[in-house]
């Protein structure tokens, strides 16, 4: 019921409480509130099944893709986008990596189902998300409402690191999730909870929340007020050092670095290049007075010996891609090969997921996996000049925040942020082919106006008393010279007559 409640509220919810608006307002409306509701959701699995046989899972990140696909097809939009048609042929070929890397070694009933899932998980989020940004008016309220939602997970995190009481593990027992999928374990580090709130993983909200904080470096001068912007990235900061994870302060650091890279501001690039590392020695030395900041910041003993599991993994693994550099390994024969590093929890911990690329797919499949990474990067750089501010500031969001992930990646696994991966190379492409004021303007009837101010969530009100309604309103813009032709024609004819 809860599933089929994420999908009503989204679909329904414009209509039943957005007052009178056309379909295109509408479907502006469900793609923010699909945003909105993307990272508040708990990550879970459910087995679709007939008979004793698995046919797929499904996640919320599913459903939400799934709601606004069919908004998009009720608004009347055409959904196929020649713009965009390249980077689906590119992001085609990731799909057909990550097939490959799935079923080496399986039957051909496994094969047709990973196609299944592989569809789901990989090509329905990057088809919704990258044609939510082509076709919204005002793009940068989508991600918005990421960042609020990032903003309310971060208090979840507090409060259950805090008062150690982790409020939706027991989550999967009451919607029917495949426990199987779910971690039994509750982690601590120095003695602190770690958190994991929606997200599940401690280690995989950090990551998000470095990732967040980036992408609200990137848009700032969008949401125009300074004072909302360092309340917002106090809190998600909070919930960056209360994850207790040192992969979120990496994805930082790069994160930032790429932001200054890409607004050509090399001299705070300079600064923070002698600035981290004395700020870095600061925190060693209040760490001996506060562990907590020694827990955070990955000094304690236990963080220690991941630290120790990530170097054993990547020597081994490097080993076994070196022996098969080409086109890899199968995940069994992975498994088999580095049996010696199955820790606690019963698990081989892949936590490098490039390397595991590496070693599933060898060098062409690798090549092909990340061919849209690479493409994306360049192109968002080589067209900085010829956008407007909205889309700019846009790009330097997807531009550093697809640099930030991958360099979190290099300590972690994917988990819950494949997803997260997959949406920024959705909004990368979304931003690459947009059209901008600089260039030509969109047919009017796929984008709401710009300055339609209504959304459920109050702190998306809050913002819009600032900046957001002073965004490139180019298909408004559109339509008020369409009317104004209109008008001057008809006084011309009253005039002759």
């Amino acid at each position: 019921m809860f599933a089929v409640g994420v999908v009503v509220i989204i679909v329904g919810f414009p209509v039943q409480f957005g007052g009178a608006m056309g379909r295109q307002a509408r479907l502006e409306q469900q793609l923010r509130l699909g945003f909105f509701a993307l990272p508040l959701l708990p990550m879970l699995y459910r087995d679709v099944t007939l008979g004793s046989l698995t046919l797929t899972q499904l996640n919320y990140v599913t459903l939400i893709c799934g709601a606004l696909f069919g908004a998009m097809i009720a608004s009347g939009t055409r959904l196929p986008n020649a713009r965009l048609a390249k980077w689906d042929i590119t992001f085609a070929a990731m799909m057909l990596a990550q097939l490959f890397m799935d079923v080496r070694g399986d039957d051909f009933l496994f094969l047709l189902r990973s196609v299944l899932q592989v569809t789901l998980a990989l090509g329905l989020p990057y088809f919704v998300f990258s044609r939510a940004i082509v076709m919204s008016s005002n793009p940068k309220r989508l991600l918005f409402g990421m960042i609020i939602a990032a903003a309310a997970i971060a208090v979840i995190a507090l409060y259950e690191s805090t008062r150690s009481w982790l409020l939706y593990i027991d989550m999967p027992n009451y919607v029917g999730a495949n426990p199987n999928i779910i971690s039994g374990y509750s982690k601590q580090r120095g003695g602190m909870l770690r958190p994991g709130a929606t997200w599940g993983d401690s280690t995989s909200l950090s990551l998000f929340f470095a990732i967040i904080l980036v992408m609200l470096y990137a848009l700032r001068r969008e949401i125009g007020s300074r004072k909302i912007v360092l309340i917002l990235a106090g809190m998600i900061g909070c919930g960056l050092f209360i994850s207790l994870a040192r992969v979120g302060y990496l994805a930082l650091v790069v994160g930032l670095a790429a932001c200054f890279i890409y607004e050509r501001r090399y001299a705070r690039l300079a600064l923070m290049t002698f600035a981290v590392p004395i700020a870095a020695l600061g925190l060693i030395a209040l760490a001996a007075v506060f562990p907590v900041i020694g827990s955070s910041i990955g000094l304690s003993n236990d963080a220690a010996d991941t630290a120790n599991y990530r170097e054993m993994l990547n020597r081994d693994g490097m080993a076994l891609w070196q022996n098969n550099w080409l086109i890899g390994v199968s995940m069994s024969e992975i498994l088999t090969s580095l049996e010696h590093l199955r820790q606690g929890e019963g698990i081989i911990d892949l936590v490098n997921q490039p390397l595991t690329v590496l070693m599933r797919g060898g060098v062409v499949f690798a090549l092909l996996y990340y061919a849209m990474t690479f493409r994306l990067l360049g192109v968002l750089r080589a067209r900085r000049r010829r956008m407007d501010h909205q889309t700019r500031a846009i790009a330097c969001a997807a531009f550093a925040g697809i640099l930030a992930i991958t360099a979190g990646l290099l300590t972690t696994s994917y988990l819950r942020n494949e997803a997260t991966f997959v949406i920024l190379l959705a909004i990368g492409a979304g931003t690459a082919v947009r059209r901008t004021a600089k260039q030509s303007l969109p047919p009017p009837d796929i984008a709401a106006p710009a300055n339609d101010t209504r959304f459920g969530p109050v702190a998306i009100g809050a913002l819009q008393r600032n900046r957001l309604n002073d965004a490139v309103p180019i298909a408004e813009a559109s339509r008020i010279r369409t009317r104004n032709a209109s008008i001057r024609s008809r006084a011309k004819t009253d005039a002759q007559t």
